[in-house]
């Protein structure tokens, strides 16, 4: 993960809504994080059993690959890289679900309808982008990344803060992340 995408997401995010950032980055209110908490347990469910449903189908799943196992930087400077790298995924997904229910706004004139297909669409191609770090497993990536993505871009949808967002984004990473960590020292005797 870098931080040139955000370099170049967050001035094109700044042009479009004529610096008017705030639009889209405020402080969470007591019912934002009531859904924060409430989007991060649905989406904890979701993946799991979406996990479980795919190897009891006999589709096989594979572990991210672009978490490092063994890092040269120490933990605290993976956690920063991180949180840049999420921040990114959500201003990528942002500013394309924007786009898409713009474009087919411009052609329907359905505003509902702009909504439904703009997410559905951004949930396949934000699964699809995960194809690398995934092992190019197809199905877990629409099925466990793309649509389990539901869960904070609705909390955008519901909230039009960003911050929320990337809030439910970087506690299902970082605790999914860790269970895994957790599992992964257990395997190999550690505790």
């Amino acid at each position: 993960m870098s931080i040139l995408p955000c370099i170049v997401l967050l001035p094109a995010l700044a042009y479009a809504c004529k610096g008017k950032l705030g639009m889209f980055f405020k402080i969470p209110t007591l019912n934002d994080v009531k859904l924060i908490i409430v989007c991060y347990i649905l989406s904890m469910i979701y993946s799991l059993v979406a996990i479980l449903g795919l190897t009891a189908l006999g589709v096989p799943t594979a572990a991210n690959t672009a978490i490092p196992t063994q890092s040269i930087y120490p933990m605290a400077s993976n956690a920063v890289i991180m949180l840049i790298g999420l921040m990114e995924e959500e201003l990528f997904k942002i500013i394309m679900l924007i786009i898409l229910m713009a474009a087919i706004y411009y052609f329907t004139k359905n505003k509902k309808l702009s909504v439904i297909i703009g997410v559905f669409l951004n949930l396949m191609i934000f699964g699809l982008c995960h194809l690398s770090a995934y092992n190019y497993n197809v199905i877990q990536c629409i099925v466990v990344i793309g649509l389990g993505s539901f869960f904070n871009l609705f909390v955008y949808l519901k909230t039009k803060n960003i911050v929320n967002s990337y809030i439910v984004h970087v506690l299902i990473d970082f605790l999914f992340d860790s269970i895994g960590v957790i599992f992964a020292f257990h395997y190999i005797g550690v505790f």
